[in-house]
């Protein structure tokens, strides 16, 4: 199993489990700075999930690549001690 494998897979279990998290996420493309943000996994696909920020007026959705939590640009919480 390779390491956007395991991503996927933890990434699946909190989805099903608990998916209330908190992340840190800094992107350019699309410019998306969330800062250990409260955030509702509210999707999870082959090749991206979605989380739903209901922190402002009205909620924001958000789709997010597996890859960008292998490089370090998401960081997600609750999987911190679980990432290669």
């Amino acid at each position: 199993m390779n390491s956007i494998d395991i991503i996927k897979s933890k990434i699946k279990s909190l989805y099903e489990t608990n998916p209330s998290i908190h992340v840190n996420v800094s992107l350019n493309t699309p410019k998306i700075s969330l800062k250990n943000k409260p955030v509702l996994l509210i999707g999870v696909y082959p090749h991206v999930f979605r989380i739903e920020d209901r922190s402002g007026e009205r909620a924001e959705q958000y789709t997010l690549q597996y890859v960008d939590v292998l490089t370090r640009n998401i960081e997600i919480m609750e999987l911190k001690e679980y990432l290669p």
